[in-house]
C-alpha cells in the first residue's frame, strides 16, 4: 500500500466520503475527533461504520478519540467490527500510548466478534453490564446496507416466483428458511 497522500474527511459528513475516497488520494482518514462536535460524536461513528461496511475503492483509516477524552473505547466498539485499514490515535505518547490502544481494541473487538457470532447464530439482542458496551451491540445486530440488500433480493425472488419451493438467486439456492432468515432481517431494520 503506497501512503503518499491520505485525506482527512468529518466522521459526521457521510456525504463527503465517496466524494474523498474519489479525490485520488491514497487513502482516507474518517475523523471521529476534532472536526465532529461532542453532541455528534455517536451520529458519526455510525456514518462511519455504515461506510466501512460497504465497498472501499481506497484504504480508510480511522481517526479516533484520543486516549484521555474516554471516548476511544466506543470509537473502536462501532468501527473495529468493519475492519477499518488502520486506527489513527492522535496525541499519542509512545509506546505506552499504543500499548494502550492494543489493549482497548482487543477489549472492543473481543465484545464484537462475541457480538457477530451471536447474530451470526439467530440472537437478535443482548445485555449489556457498561454503556461502552452498547454502540458494539447495537452494531452487531444491525444489519448493514449489504445485508438488507441481500435478504429484499431473497424476498423479491418468492415474491415474483409465490409457488416455488426451491429458488436460484446469484448462482446459489434459496429455499423456505432462507426466505425466513430474509425476512427477519428486513424486520431488524
Amino acid at each position: 500500500m503506497k501512503l503518499r497522500s491520505l485525506l482527512f474527511v468529518p466522521g459526521d459528513r457521510a456525504d463527503r466520503f465517496v466524494k474523498a475516497a474519489a479525490s485520488g488520494a491514497d487513502a482516507i482518514i474518517i475523523d471521529l475527533e476534532d472536526s465532529v462536535a461532542f453532541d455528534r460524536k455517536l451520529a458519526a461513528r455510525e456514518a462511519t461504520a455504515e461506510y466501512l461496511s460497504g465497498d472501499r475503492p481506497v484504504p480508510v483509516f480511522i481517526r479516533v478519540n484520543p486516549q484521555d477524552s474516554h471516548l476511544t473505547h466506543d470509537d473502536l466498539a462501532s468501527v473495529l467490527p468493519y475492519m477499518p485499514d488502520a486506527i489513527v490515535l492522535p496525541k499519542a505518547e509512545g509506546a505506552r500510548s499504543v500499548n494502550w490502544l492494543r489493549a482497548e481494541a482487543a477489549a472492543a473487538a473481543g465484545l464484537s466478534a462475541y457480538v457477530g457470532r451471536a447474530a451470526r447464530d439467530g440472537f437478535t439482542g443482548m445485555l449489556a453490564i457498561h454503556p461502552s458496551q452498547v454502540a458494539a451491540i447495537n452494531a452487531g445486530f444491525t444489519p448493514s446496507s449489504a445485508q438488507l440488500a441481500y435478504a429484499q433480493s431473497i424476498v423479491d425472488a418468492f415474491a415474483a416466483n409465490p409457488s416455488a419451493g426451491v429458488l436460484q438467486l446469484d448462482g446459489k439456492m434459496i429455499d423456505a428458511p432462507h426466505l425466513k432468515a430474509a425476512l427477519s432481517i428486513l424486520a431488524r431494520a
